[in-house]
């Protein structure tokens, strides 16, 4: 489906304000439980099998939450790109139907451009001059 005028102008950054601002808290949090149990570690006189097996898992839990972090953080970055770029695209948007309005011209929801102004003819045009406007 070809995007429309329309369906540009309606465009918005909020909902991806929201989810930028709901993955920052994410990783923040995440990034503490990450740091947290970095430093948890296991005791340090437990030793056997048992120990070696929670070092193990230790390691590859803290592994998997540091890829979560990174991962969280790919989508926080994401989401504020998108935005700016939303952003960018507004501007454009109002530039635009600033420039037609000033010009007497409007934009229709499928973008074709029409001009506003009232054709002028005089009793000296032709059919051709008439047409060429």
């Amino acid at each position: 489906m070809a995007l429309t005028w329309k369906d540009i102008t309606g465009w918005t950054p909020g909902p991806l304000d929201t989810a930028e601002a709901n993955l920052r808290t994410a990783r923040s949090t995440l990034t503490e439980l990450a740091d947290e149990l970095a430093t948890m570690g296991t005791p340090s006189n437990w030793t056997g099998s048992a120990a070696t097996a929670a070092n193990g898992k230790l390691k590859t839990v803290s592994q998997d939450l540091k890829d979560l972090v990174a991962e969280v953080s790919a989508a926080f970055k994401a989401c504020g790109d998108a935005g700016d770029g939303v952003r960018g695209v507004e501007q454009a948007v109002d530039a635009a139907v600033q420039f037609a309005s000033t010009h007497q011209f409007t934009i229709t929801d499928d973008g074709k451009v029409l001009d506003l102004t009232p054709q002028v003819c005089s009793i000296d045009d032709t059919p051709a001059d008439i047409a060429a406007r």
